[in-house]
């Protein structure tokens, strides 16, 4: 929490950071941004510990020397911190930045000098961006896919955004390949970490778009998305795909009759969703090219359209829906949209253009 005393490196917030386990002790080291004062707007680095991750004490170091040197002949953004494992065996992070003149984000790179990860020093710019993916970067996390010499950078700036490319291990300098949105704008500060074998999982702050006098009726304003594993495409760009974290074999499927979508028609499946948390339609086609999708209608009357494009060729495509008690998640052939409304009153209506198709409705309670 920020600080109470007025002086102290964080008395004005604090702001995003990264958790890593200290290899030497097993300790869990949090870097974060803090803010000193805002009048002038100044941003440090500090960090805390702590052996549970329930309890922190920030560190006398505070603030960071090392992290806080922000290079000159950049603009005013210097945060959020993220450590990565260098190829080199060395541990490195990266600290978001701004370019002047509003000609995009810069990555700032800095090289742990010991094993507590509270001593830095800087080293360069790891890359340089462009305005289309924002004048400044915030939350990076850079990280290498497994078994590939392929690197991503995530940052965020209206939206946030990946960086596909390769990193030169004899200076430490990112170059760029691909690049592409994780989502749409309210999907914002994408984080990543590790997961189960040589996977990765992604999440992200679920940003409002209601109203204020709306956030303040429900008493809650925000969330974080589901988990999403990650892959890299054999373009070299960066995909999805949902974990379905959770459902295990206590929760199994309930496998409702199949059925077939005929050649321009509709298919209702009415009910109300009380006690599901994932819903999944799946598609089984045939060779011809056909247009498919659904749309989802919510109870206020706003209708969703899910479309799933044009296809050739045997086999089951799907669109999952996850449902909570404040989102729902729309998974389509890998491409995600956010939804904020009331995940409890909807039908869904499936329909098929130019082919017939065998469909079925999974729900998962």
């Amino acid at each position: 929490a920020p600080s109470r005393v007025q002086g102290d490196p964080d008395f004005g917030g604090v702001w995003t950071g990264c958790i890593t386990r200290r290899p030497s002790d097993g300790m869990y080291v949090a870097l974060y941004t803090a803010i000193p004062t805002y009048e002038p707007f100044t941003q440090v680095q500090c960090a805390a510990l702590s052996n549970d991750l329930m309890t922190w004490e920030k560190v006398a170091e505070n603030p960071l020397t090392g992290l806080s040197e922000k290079p000159e002949g950049y603009g005013d953004c210097f945060r959020d911190p993220q450590t990565f494992f260098g190829p080199d065996g060395k541990w490195y992070c990266v600290i978001g930045g701004e370019q002047k003149n509003g000609k995009g984000g810069a990555a700032f790179l800095y090289e742990a000098t010991d094993d507590t990860f509270l001593h830095w020093q800087y080293r360069h710019v790891l890359y340089e961006g462009d305005a289309e993916t924002g004048h400044y970067f915030e939350c990076p996390d850079f990280f290498r896919f497994p078994g590939s010499n392929k690197w991503c950078l995530l940052t965020s700036r209206g939206k946030s955004w990946w960086h596909v490319g390769t990193l030169d291990v004899e200076t430490m300098r990112f170059t760029r390949e691909a690049w592409g949105e994780c989502d749409n704008e309210l999907f914002y500060a994408a984080k990543s970490c590790g997961s189960a074998g040589s996977g990765r999982v992604l999440w992200g702050w679920i940003r409002e778009d209601r109203p204020e006098p709306e956030q303040i009726r429900a008493g809650w304003s925000g969330v974080l998305s589901l988990p999403r594993n990650l892959y890299l495409s054999g373009d070299n760009k960066l995909s999805f795909s949902n974990p379905s974290y959770g459902l295990d074999s206590t929760t199994l499927p309930d496998f409702l009759p199949r059925f077939l979508v005929g050649k321009d028609t509709e298919y209702l499946f009415p009910g109300e969703f009380q006690n599901v948390r994932k819903v999944e339609v799946r598609f089984h086609t045939g060779a011809k090219a056909h247009k498919r999708g659904m749309t989802i209608q919510w109870q206020g009357g706003e209708s969703i359209t899910v479309q799933m494009g044009r296809g050739r060729g045997r086999g089951p495509s799907s669109i999952g829906i996850q449902i909570d008690g404040s989102l729902v998640e729309v998974a389509a052939m890998q491409t995600y949209r956010l939804y904020l409304a009331d995940p409890y009153s909807f039908t869904i209506t499936i329909f098929s253009y130019g082919a017939e198709s065998k469909a079925e409705v999974l729900t998962w309670v």
